[in-house]
Formats: structure tokens, sequence, C-alpha cells
């Protein structure tokens, strides 16, 4: 009998010291972060790309044959004479997103437009429909928007580049933060670094096509936030939240990887675990 209740007590015991922990765990439940941390031990191992950035020139060149809006825009070369940042893998040439479009998600669904071009086709847009083949759901500021941080680096680079429709961007294409979630690399960024958005990584795949690769890193757009939701849901109902945390706002972030030889563009929980997440991210130069 004594063992009996020294068992329920024990029992007692272990109950309330887990109460906290559930009340924690359930409070606000639509801001609560997942680590899928299973997914990072069943990945195969994704193959590491290996490319050599072009000089700016070359890249000024090709983005003026894409875009024919940029006229005779020009980059300031004299840049790249300075050092790479710390974790900068080279020079990246990259538009000022306004003069590809009115709104940021305007120029992103050019730049993907333009993927789709020089992949012949084969490219498939989550956001399409008629499986991949159209382009028809444009990115609005409901769905698509920048982080906070980008939005300022950006600013302050652009700023320092004034006068030129070409930012000249020191940035690194995912090795630095391979296999970390999107939230895992932003606590990791330092402290003059920031995520590139979809536009930004677009532009740089449009330069460097062959940084993509079948069961290759994939581009994590980390600059960039993206809600499921949707204007209809900007604020879910708590029972929605509830049944399905995929539709929290702006709780994913975009992505480009190859499979087989199709380029495709999709979205993933920020707090996912897997070998195959690279954030891209940029530099602001000290």
């Amino acid at each position: 009998m004594r063992k009996r209740v020294q068992f329920l007590a024990l029992l007692l015991l272990m109950v309330l010291a887990l109460v906290p922990a559930m009340a924690s765990a359930t409070e606000d439940w639509g801001k609560m972060k997942w680590e899928y941390v299973l997914r990072a031990h069943f990945d195969d191992p994704p193959s590491r790309y290996r490319m050599k950035v072009k000089d700016i020139g070359a890249q000024a060149n090709r983005l003026r044959e894409l875009f024919p809006e940029l006229g005779a825009a020009a980059a300031d070369e004299r840049l790249v004479r300075q050092p790479l940042p710390k974790g900068a893998e080279g020079w990246f040439a990259i538009p000022r997103w306004e003069i590809i479009g009115n709104t940021y998600g305007e120029a992103v669904d050019k730049v993907l437009t333009k993927t789709r071009e020089i992949h012949d086709g084969k490219f498939f847009n989550f956001r399409d429909s008629e499986g991949g083949t159209k382009i028809t759901l444009p990115f609005d500021p409901d769905r698509l928007r920048r982080h906070p941080l980008t939005a300022e680096m950006l600013q302050r680079l652009g700023d320092q580049q004034k006068g030129y429709d070409i930012l000249v961007v020191p940035a690194q294409l995912g090795l630095l933060h391979s296999g970390r979630s999107i939230q895992q690399a932003h606590k990791s960024f330092a402290a003059n670094e920031f995520g590139l958005g979809t536009f930004e990584a677009g532009i740089i795949l449009l330069t460097h096509p062959e940084r993509l690769s079948h069961r290759g890193l994939w581009v994590d757009c980390a600059g960039d936030e993206f809600s499921h939701c949707g204007p209809a849901f900007s604020d879910p109902p708590k029972e929605l939240v509830l049944a399905d945390f995929w539709y929290r706002t702006f709780e994913c972030t975009p992505h480009f990887k190859m499979f087989m030889d199709q380029v495709r563009f999709s979205t993933d929980k920020e707090q996912n675990v897997s070998r195959r997440h690279a954030s891209v991210s940029a530099f602001l130069p000290q």
C-alpha cells in the first residue's frame, strides 16, 4: 500500500512539473516555432555547387540583355577593387528592383518569367496555375514582403551607390548557411549580413544558372517572407491556425531548387531544417 501511495505521489509530482511546460507550449499557438530536426537526419546529402563568379561587367551586360528597361544602366565596377567582406563568395550585379517593376511583386514576377525563358520552359512556379505553365497570380504585399533587416540594409547599400541603377553587392550563395533553417540562418548572420530576397536571388541565378543542380543545395531567399493566407486571412481566425499551423501569416520563405532538369520555385516554413536549405545573403561593406 505504501509503495502504491509513493508511486502515485511521484506520478503527481511529474504531472505538476509538466504543467508549466505544457502551458508555455500551447500559449499563443499561432506564434510557435517548430524545428523539424528529423528531416536533417533523413535527407540525402546534397551536392555542393562549384561555380566561378563572373566579373561585374559581364554580369551587367547580361542583365541589360535580359531586361531592356535597364537601358544603359551602369554599375560602379571600381567597388570590386576593395577586399571582399568575410563570408562573401564574390561581387554580384543586382539592379534596383524599382527599375524592373512598379512594385516589388511585379519585379519578382518579371524575374521568374525570365527564369522560365532561359530554361526553355523547364520551370515550375508554385504560384502558377495550369500545371506551372502560366503565371496568373501576382505577388502582392499581403503575401510577399521584405524582411525588415533586408529592406534596411539594401537601402543603405543603395545610398552608398547613388547614381548607379545596377548595384554591386558582395554576397554568398548558400554554403555559409547550408543545412540551417532560415530561422537559424537569421540568428547566425554577422552584424553586416542580411538575407537576399526572391528578386536578388533570382537575378543572381539569371547570371549564374550553374548555381542550381539536381539534388543540390537550394537557394533560400532569406530576405523575403511569404504568407499562404493572403489578404483574406491577414489575421487568420484562431481555429484555422490551430487546425493547420501552415496557415500562419508570413512564416514561409521562398526558395529556388532544381529537380532533374527543371527549376522549381516554391516556399518552405522558416523553421524547417533540411540538409538542402542554404540561405543566400549579402554583406554591407565596412
